[in-house]
């Protein structure tokens, strides 16, 4: 059996999708190879099941040189065969990736949207100063970078490196999430992630102001941890634009109540700038909940399965999609959740994406 290591500076479930990619993948990846998991400790990890979770020093700067240490220790004791990084611009994935080559071993990064060109562009100088340090020798050096959508590996492409690059898309436990019972019409509205301005929460609460009429009596529950300063930004518009008794912030979700709150709404928004997958969109979808979402993700199957809206980035269309969707019966919303349901049976497989990660994986050790 093969000897794999992941390394993600964290598994925090606040740090949103590499960390629920890793707690997905994991389940079903470690049935198929021997999983080694090197990480930071944190006070909120998710759990991985079937595999092994290596702790290190690799949360401040200054753990560096702490991290090459123990890093080159594991190498010893583990003997990886392949070694996967998730995520770049860290210097800590550098560290682990240069000292994995220097040794033989081939490395494959999975950038989780990173590489995108709204997070490239996102605090550009620090991205322009990891460039010229080393993101683009590691991007360059790498055995292979995984993209999980076609639209991602051209934004890769852009980079101008000669990289292989393998599409893998992403996936959930869709045998593990259980369905809405119903349909009936609950006036609620969910957007669920991480409270960050790369998810657009202004588009939805400028919506919400423009339809606010429409809407009353209707809850928009907002669900999600994030940098105080902007939450309380956001909830400051919330007050001064008379809409707190639609609008309600309830902090983050998880668990089993995560999975009751999908269930509980009409219909999901997330008007994202940049997505490279969207597990909370998945998630929705699994549960037979709608979805709004933009064409800045992945997602033009909703129109595909007549299970949402995958519009342009404005006000304008996510206020349209709004209006629709909550003009919606019960009956309509039927239709529209056990479609999601199908989508997501028909595409997001998390078993059949452990699979072709193993594929992968035999493949560049040939």
């Amino acid at each position: 059996m093969i000897r794999i290591v992941h390394f993600i500076t964290s598994i925090d479930r606040k740090s949103g999708g590499p960390a629920t990619y890793m707690e997905l993948l994991s389940k079903y990846l470690g049935q198929l190879v021997e999983l080694h998991v090197v990480t930071a400790k944190t006070d909120n990890d998710v759990e991985l099941e079937c595999a092994v979770v290596h702790e290190v020093s690799c949360v401040r700067m200054t753990d560096l040189y702490t991290l090459r240490k123990q890093w080159r220790v594991l190498m010893d004791t583990i003997r990886p065969d392949v070694v996967h990084l998730n995520g770049i611009w860290e210097p800590q994935s550098w560290i682990v990736q240069h000292e994995a080559q220097k040794r033989g071993i081939r490395v494959v990064i999975t950038p989780h949207g990173m590489m995108e060109p709204w997070c490239v562009h996102h605090k550009a100088w620090k991205k322009k100063l990891a460039l010229a340090l080393y993101q683009r020798r590691s991007i360059r050096e790498a055995e292979c970078l995984h993209a999980t959508t076609e639209i991602e590996k051209k934004n890769m492409l852009l980079w101008g490196e000669k990289t292989p690059i393998e599409i893998i898309p992403l996936g959930i436990g869709v045998d593990r999430i259980e369905v809405k019972k119903n349909w009936d019409k609950r006036r609620k509205i969910l957007f669920l992630s991480r409270v960050h301005e790369k998810k657009g929460i202004e588009f939805l609460l400028e919506a919400v102001l423009r339809l606010k009429d429409r809407l009353v009596g209707w809850q928009v529950i907002i669900a999600g941890e994030g940098e105080s300063s902007y939450v309380s930004t956001l909830k400051d518009f919330v007050q001064k634009s008379a809409i707190q008794d639609i609008v309600r912030f309830v902090g983050g979700v998880y668990n089993e109540e995560k999975w009751e709150l999908y269930r509980s709404v009409d219909f999901f928004v997330l008007p994202t700038y940049c997505e490279n997958f969207g597990y909370v969109i998945a998630e929705a979808l699994a549960t037979g909940t709608p979805v709004i979402t933009t064409q800045e993700t992945p997602w033009k199957a909703l129109e595909e399965y007549h299970c949402g809206h995958w519009v342009s980035l404005s006000i304008e269309t996510v206020t349209d999609a709004i209006d629709d969707m909550i003009g919606k019966n019960s009956k309509e919303l039927e239709c529209m959740g056990k479609s999601a349901r199908r989508l997501i049976e028909m595409r997001c497989n998390s078993a059949t994406v452990a699979q072709s990660m193993t594929e992968l994986y035999n493949k560049i050790l040939q």
